[in-house]
């Protein structure tokens, strides 16, 4: 899903000490912050200007996040401060031989952190995949609606074909065909594991992303599916593949994505749907931000007032066609959708009549509306070939219970038989394990894929 809010992502203000010399403090700054079983590690970059004040940005690498921008920075003597007002968080320390020692603070917690001019070393990836490979590896362009050039990787097994194939669909955002994240390249890791197995792998950048041609921000999730219905029209066309056995596994919106393609052509073989929607999109994006909240401490009545307050704004882009329609709308019905919310409700959510139509403008985008009003059950209902959906005990962008139940629910209720749906426990959204599930994690958790679910896609493959 689209990515949420995590530590240090916030508006940050740095309050900084003028000490030794500007030339000492200017520059860039690299720590970690080390918390129970993991780190983040935190880079800093300050810059003095001609007329003498600083400015400065913050990166956090594990979390893909760079250059947010400070909203002051201050000098005085050789003590450094900074301070996130959104996040509650400051930082007090002091400079001397070259690095600045103090403490991190936040919530009542403490960390400490030290700060210097080496570059720290980012987490270890040890599952990426490295050669020699005793596979084949082939970098394939293939067409979508005959004008899209979309760029890819095939691997084939050694040995005489034709073999089996799976397309991987990635989940959303722009994603390249690796399906990188904080450093994770999980579809380049399950093409290994799978064409090791005997089973060729096509994956490929999105539209607009990578060597792919095409506009991202324009399409939605059917658009995706256009482009993954023209990667199996590929795959049929070549003779080192066994046309009666390609099949899809989608990650996420991919596993939203996938069953469209079975569902108006039989000749998909198989589907994983790798923590996939169940539930219409709307419901998707209010369990997530529920649960996410839930792990922050907000309270169950607000969280139930919010959800309320949400189905009114999903009404309104049911109702409306233009983003200018929508974002109207809001404005002028804002205090009615929050009237569920009392002011100390509004005052946790960070959510008011005046902010609340910039809140949800982005629901208005294309792929937004889409998503937000796409049920997939109907499609479901659809799909005759054999299924294996499968989700993380800990996934809180797509709710394991929720969803799984949903698919399975739909798939029965369309007469077909071939599911087999697994859940595995301590897994988050990428498969990971993880100690609470949540997004800020991804990026500390060395581990790309756990071996339990690799284990599980190819034991249901061999068994199809």
């Amino acid at each position: 899903m689209r990515a949420l809010s995590t530590l240090l992502l916030m508006t940050i203000s740095f309050f900084q000490a003028q000490g030794q010399s500007a030339a000492d403090l200017a520059g860039t700054w690299n720590g970690k912050l080390n918390f129970p079983g993991q780190s983040l590690r935190l880079v800093i970059h300050l810059n003095e200007q001609e007329d003498g004040s600083w400015t400065g940005t913050l990166d956090s690498p594990d979390q893909q996040a760079t250059g947010i921008v400070a909203d002051e920075v201050r000098v005085n003597g050789d003590s450094l401060a900074f301070r996130i007002q959104r996040l509650r968080a400051s930082f007090q320390g002091l400079y001397q031989d070259g690095k600045i020692e103090g403490t991190f603070e936040q919530a009542g917690m403490k960390l400490p952190l030290s700060l210097a001019r080496e570059a720290i070393e980012g987490p270890r990836r040890p599952q990426t995949p490295a050669a020699p490979f005793p596979y084949q590896s082939e970098e394939v362009r293939f067409r979508s609606m005959d004008t899209l050039g979309l760029a890819g990787t095939l691997t084939i097994p050694a040995g005489e074909g034709p073999f089996p194939a799976v397309i991987l669909i990635t989940g959303s955002g722009p994603q390249d065909r690796d399906e990188t994240i904080a450093g994770h390249k999980p579809f380049w890791v399950i093409a290994d594991y799978l064409t090791r197995q005997g089973i060729a792998v096509l994956r490929y950048d999105e539209r607009g992303v990578g060597k792919s041609d095409g506009d991202f921000s324009s399409a939605t999730s059917y658009d995706f599916s256009v482009d993954a219905e023209a990667a199996m029209d590929f795959l049929l066309a070549r003779p080192d593949i066994d046309k009666a056995k390609i099949g899809y596994l989608g990650h996420s919106e991919g596993g939203m994505v996938a069953p469209m393609i079975a569902a108006r052509r039989p000749e998909v073989g198989f589907l994983v749907l790798m923590a996939g929607p169940g539930v219409p999109g709307k419901e998707v994006l209010t369990s997530q931000e529920a649960e996410v909240l839930r792990q922050m401490g907000m309270p169950a009545s607000t969280l139930d007032h919010w959800r309320e307050a949400r189905e009114s704004v999903y009404t309104i882009l049911a109702e409306t066609t233009t983003e200018s329609e929508f974002i109207q709308k809001l404005t002028s019905e804002a205090s009615d959708i929050l009237r569920p919310l009392s002011t100390s409700d509004k005052m946790a959510l960070g959510v008011n009549e005046k902010n609340l139509a910039e809140k949800f403008a982005p629901l208005a985008s294309p792929w937004f509306r889409y998503f937000t009003l796409y049920d997939p059950a109907p499609t479901l209902q659809e799909v005759r070939c054999p299924v294996l959906a499968i989700n993380g005990g800990k996934d809180v962008q797509v709710l394991p219970e929720l969803n799984l139940s949903a698919i399975s629910s739909a798939l029965e209720e369309g007469g077909n038989e071939q599911v087999q749906v697994v859940l595995l426990p301590g897994l988050n959204h990428l498969f990971q394990p993880a100690e609470t599930g949540m997004p800020q994690e991804y990026g500390l958790i060395e581990t790309t894929l756990d071996p339990a679910f690799l284990q599980a896609i190819g034991e249901w493959l061999s068994g199809i």
